[in-house]
């Protein structure tokens, strides 16, 4: 399998052997990269400021961000490539008084009276 390097975009063979290392220097730059796709994850988080994500069977880092005045935006991240898609969109304004979507709220103890939204406000 390969990972590219998030600061120079180098690809990186890892083997099998690199798994569960805790980072592998880059051959062209000597960033660090991490052989565990979740590792991966966490410094990609880390970097755009993202909390709220999934990883998919297929390296694929996916989360929803909210742009003031704009909305909720569906965004996927290949922790492999680097390659990013935007695709999900939905238009959202306070004032329009429209309410949050219910499959971004999380309730606590299944208590919708108390809820937060599980999104990335303003980042990504």
């Amino acid at each position: 399998m390969k990972r590219k390097c998030q600061n120079c975009g180098t690809e990186v063979e890892i083997t099998d052997e690199m798994l569960g290392e805790s980072k592998i220097e880059c051959p062209e730059c000597g960033h660090y990269i991490c052989a565990e796709i979740e590792a991966q994850a966490v410094l990609h988080a880390e970097k755009i400021g993202v909390y709220e994500y999934e990883i998919n069977e297929d390296g694929w880092m996916e989360y929803w961000s909210f742009f003031p005045g704009e909305g909720f935006r569906f965004i996927q991240h290949n922790l492999n490539t680097g390659e990013e898609r935007r695709d999900g969109f939905i238009p959202w304004r306070k004032e329009d008084g429209l309410p949050v979507p219910s499959f971004l709220k999380e309730f606590q103890d299944g208590n919708p009276a108390v809820w937060w939204t599980k999104y990335n406000y303003n980042v990504g």
